[in-house]
C-alpha cells in the first residue's frame, strides 16, 4: 500500500495516510459515534496515528466509566453547590 505524507491537522506530526490507496491504518481504530462525529466537525482532514488512538482510547474510557445520576451531576456542576 502507496502512502501520501500528510501532517496531522491536530499537532502537526508527520505520518503516512492509505486513503487513496484504499485502505489506510485509520480504518482499524475503533471510534464510537459521538467522538467520530464530533472529529468530523472539529478537523478537514486526517490525524496522525497517535492522535487518533489517544482519542479512541479516552472515548472507551468513558464509555466504561459508571455514569452518575443526574441529580448528583447537577450539584457538583453547580458553582456554589446549590442544586437547581
Amino acid at each position: 500500500m502507496e502512502l501520501r505524507e500528510q501532517s496531522c491537522e491536530a499537532c502537526g506530526a508527520r505520518f503516512g495516510c492509505g486513503a487513496d490507496a484504499g485502505h489506510c491504518w485509520c480504518g482499524e481504530v475503533a471510534l464510537d459515534p459521538a467522538t467520530l462525529a464530533r472529529l468530523r466537525g472539529l478537523y478537514d482532514s486526517c490525524l496522525c496515528p497517535a492522535c487518533l488512538q489517544a482519542l479512541a482510547a479516552r472515548s472507551i474510557a468513558q464509555l466504561a466509566a459508571p455514569r452518575q445520576p443526574a441529580s448528583i451531576a447537577v450539584i457538583r456542576a453547580s458553582p456554589r453547590g446549590e442544586s437547581r
